[in-house]
């Protein structure tokens, strides 16, 4: 948790260097990640009149699998712009969630080990990046996608 009583930022600002557990990022239940790193915070907080203005850059490392070949990567997330104002700020102020809620929407939607990544061939299972699929052409086109490949938009009925 991360608590700041406003009676103790001076005038300045206050600079903020900490980590934050991985376990108040809740992530438990996304089976892609394996491990996280505490999340690093470097923060300056500062009152502008009565409102809470904290500026700073938060980052922590995911070990994840590729979502397209399941190999295990390593992911570097960072937000290099945080910025959270708190209104009428009350004497102890609570920034954990704002924190967590800025971290969480700067995750990739897909963890991918390369933006080229080829991905697992749907009938053998074989790493694409790794060597060609060994599957014959046959069972290739009796693929499930290889039915909307036979239809024909141009007929009009």
């Amino acid at each position: 948790m991360l608590q700041l009583n406003i009676h103790h930022i001076p005038e300045n600002g206050l600079d903020i260097d900490t980590t934050i557990p991985p376990e108040t990022l809740e992530l438990a239940n996304d089976k892609r990640i394996k491990d996280v790193t505490p999340l690093v915070c470097e923060f300056k907080a500062s009152m502008v009149d009565k409102d809470l203005v904290v500026r700073g850059t938060s980052t922590l490392v995911v070990n994840c699998s590729c979502d397209r070949c399941l190999e295990d990567i390593e992911e570097v997330i960072s937000s290099d712009d945080v910025c959270i104002v708190i209104e009428n700020t009350p004497e102890i102020v609570d920034l954990t969630n704002d924190i967590r809620e800025d971290i969480l929407l700067a995750f990739p939607q897909l963890f991918l080990c390369d933006a080229d990544c080829k991905g697992l061939c749907f009938n053998c299972g074989q790493n694409l990046n790794k060597a060609e699929c060994q599957c014959d052409s046959e069972s290739e086109s009796s693929s499930p996608w290889g039915t909307l490949d036979n239809i024909n938009f141009d007929d009009e009925k």
